[in-house]
């Protein structure tokens, strides 16, 4: 007795659905810890003749090229810090630090991302009615092959421990212009992970990390600010900020428009 097409087609689905792994790198050490970075796969069933939505892909690879120089500006932006003579917090520069070791993690898997999803779906059955389609949609567990520890940025106890340290209007400049970044940072992941679009599950990893961690930040910043002697209102910032596309119409105003991160 012949499968009916269309169990034929729900039992690809239940076999097929969500994340697929296969195996694409192995450690170059003997790491016995089993962390194998593998090829992450999205999985479609679909009727014969029909193909992946192209908006899926391409939604992938925008929000990546857009997320990548977002973070490049971060890192401009803590490196311009450290450099600077006047860049002496030492609060700031290890938040500076932590945020250049981090993000220039997110911009390699990133990258990674951007290789796999630009190899387009593949077919793995074809039914006749249906179809089974999958993606490449990056690599997990490339922390353990790139051996990348999340550097831990300040927070409120560093500042508890230095209860007498005032910042000075480069900080204030810094913290603020920051602040809008991380906040920019945020409206695009929320709005990637609002999109129909967006399926892509290692995304999605990378943006609840960002979610997650960087609100912290912008309240850590906050009270940086908060700390200045002076008015931080009349703190100028640069109207263009790295990794922001859109010039910046706030001059030195209040934090208190924080949604100038949406304009994008």
């Amino acid at each position: 007795m012949k499968m009916p097409i269309a169990s034929l087609a729900s039992a690809f689905l239940i076999g097929f659905s969500g994340i697929s792994w296969a195996t694409e790198y192995e450690n170059d050490d003997d790491d016995r810890s089993g962390h194998v970075p593998v090829v992450a796969h999205e999985t479609f069933v679909l009727p014969s003749g029909e193909s992946v939505d192209p908006t899926i892909v391409r939604t992938d690879l925008d929000y990546a090229a857009a997320m990548k120089r977002h973070h490049e500006g971060a890192v401009t932006m803590s490196t311009d810090y450290l450099e600077d003579a006047r860049g002496t917090n030492p609060i700031l520069r290890k938040l500076a630090r932590a945020i250049i070791a981090n993000q220039r993690f997110e911009i390699a898997v990133l990258d990674v991302v951007r290789q796999h999803v630009e190899k387009g779906p593949e077919t793995v059955a074809d039914l006749g009615a249906v179809r089974v389609v999958r993606r490449e949609i990056g690599v997990d567990g490339l922390e353990h092959q790139w051996k990348f520890v999340k550097r831990r940025p300040p927070g409120l106890l560093d500042l508890a421990l230095a209860p007498g340290l005032e910042p000075s209007e480069r900080d204030v400049k810094f913290s603020k212009e920051m602040m809008l970044h991380h906040q920019m940072a945020l409206d695009m992941t929320r709005a990637y992970n609002a999109d129909p679009n967006a399926t892509n599950l290692i995304l999605k990893r990378l943006n609840l990390d960002i979610i997650v961690d960087q609100p912290n930040e912008i309240g850590f910043l906050q009270q940086i600010v908060e700390r200045f002697p002076g008015d931080p209102d009349a703190v100028e910032i640069d109207r263009s900020i790295p990794g922001m596309d859109m010039p910046m119409d706030h001059g030195g105003g209040s934090m208190g428009g924080m949604d100038h991160g949406a304009q994008h």
